[in-house]
């Protein structure tokens, strides 16, 4: 989905591409805490989060599976185009 030029993750049926970084051990908390702020959720106040972030199952290019973070966009309400093939990069301009 994309909406004003920032794309987001909406729960739902569909394939997305993206990257998957793995974190450093000793940097995890400090780095899960800094992207939680910055997609502006709070596990205190989910209700009122922009994001919520979840684990959720991800094909890698050599198909296997990991769980990974996910921020999931929490404004229904405000739902913008769906990105038909999944991927930003091959987004339809406007």
């Amino acid at each position: 989905m994309i909406d004003g030029g920032y794309p987001y993750l909406a729960p739902g049926e569909g394939r997305v591409h993206g990257e998957l970084m793995e974190l450093t051990p000793q940097l995890y908390t400090a780095t899960l805490s800094s992207l939680d702020a910055l997609e502006e959720y709070d596990p205190e106040d989910e209700r009122h989060s922009v994001y919520l972030r979840r684990t959720t199952s991800v094909r890698l290019a050599d198909g296997s599976e990991r769980q990974a973070w996910v921020y999931y966009w929490n404004l229904p309400e405000r739902l913008g185009v769906k990105i038909a093939s999944g991927d930003f990069r091959h987004r339809p301009k406007r």
